[in-house]
């Protein structure tokens, strides 16, 4: 084959900072570009931040900012994204730590950046959050389904309904607050699920997710009727 045939391309010129590229024939290859497409939807999910920084703002951050390599903004888009591709343990940070798409959700750049965290860091991140901030996120996350909808629906709704729906996620060994369920005959996290829907819509929309043991332990908190 003698003529030239340039390698095609795919160029997503709206969705991050910098231009993005798809294409087949590169040194730094990912199998995660679908990614992309998500970040576009946490970034257009409100004009003045996205989802994912709105929830890791209620994080309050007590680490000595001399030794932070990796934001919290950032270690909460390697987590969200990593799930969201698969990945569901923190053991798959060494996996994705160098992977150009993964480094550019979280804000880095993709072939020069940072490698992304680690998963002792991953750990401790999770392990940080307190039943104080998993209430102001799950505000958070309540307050801006409410809002995104208001406003594509100008306000108007004659009827909200709201479901309540349990569901479990399997666990494997001894993890905290895992229990062994009757009904779905083995250890698994049950928790609590809220959708809303407006009027005669077929779509429901996920407002809220909480543990049953930490719905119990923010009903006995007493800043837990202060909208903290």
């Amino acid at each position: 084959m003698t003529d030239f045939t340039p390698t095609q391309s795919v160029l997503f010129t709206e969705l991050e900072k910098r231009p993005v590229a798809l294409s087949f024939d590169q040194t730094h290859g990912s199998s995660d570009g679908g990614a992309i497409l998500l970040s576009a939807a946490n970034q257009r999910y409100n004009q003045r931040a996205g989802l994912i920084e709105k929830m890791a703002a209620c994080l309050p951050d007590t680490r000595q900012a001399g030794k932070v390599d990796h934001q919290l903004a950032e270690l909460m888009r390697q987590r969200v994204y990593g799930l969201a591709c698969g990945y569901e343990d923190a053991n798959d940070a060494a996996r994705i730590g160098r992977d150009p798409i993964h480094k550019l959700l979280a804000g880095r750049d993709p072939i020069k950046g940072l490698d992304l965290a680690s998963q002792p860091t991953l750990s401790r991140f999770e392990n940080s959050v307190t039943p104080r901030s998993l209430y102001a996120m799950g505000m958070t996350l309540a307050e801006s389904v409410v809002a995104r909808h208001g406003q594509r629906r100008n306000g108007h709704a004659h009827l909200v309904t709201i479901d309540m729906d349990p569901t479990d996620a399997a666990t494997h060994g001894a993890q905290q607050l895992s229990f062994f369920n009757t009904h779905y005959d083995n250890h698994c996290y049950l928790p609590m699920l809220g959708f809303l829907s407006f009027d005669d819509e077929p779509d429901q929309y996920l407002c809220a997710a909480v543990l049953r043991r930490v719905m119990s332990v923010l009903q006995r908190a007493p800043w837990a009727c202060c909208g903290v």
